[in-house]
């Protein structure tokens, strides 16, 4: 998972950690042990986040399964 690049579509969509889990509907702690250990992300939570960020299906792999993108490109 690139945890760098899903807080850049946070902050891309004008949101702080904090206004992001106020979003999702869970406590901020929950959003920041998540980011710590980030093979936790739930397939609940990260159609949920695709939802609540309007992500594209494109931006949704680039965050959660970017090694996925890659390994198809090793010829």
């Amino acid at each position: 998972m690139n945890v760098a690049l899903l807080k850049y579509y946070i902050g891309l969509r004008g949101m702080n950690l904090t206004q992001f889990a106020a979003l999702l509907g869970v406590n901020r702690s929950f959003i920041y042990a998540k980011l710590r250990k980030p093979d936790s992300f739930s397939r609940s939570d990260i159609k949920l986040i695709m939802q609540k960020l309007d992500l594209t299906h494109d931006e949704l792999l680039n965050i959660f399964f970017p090694d996925v993108l890659t390994k198809g490109n090793d010829n």
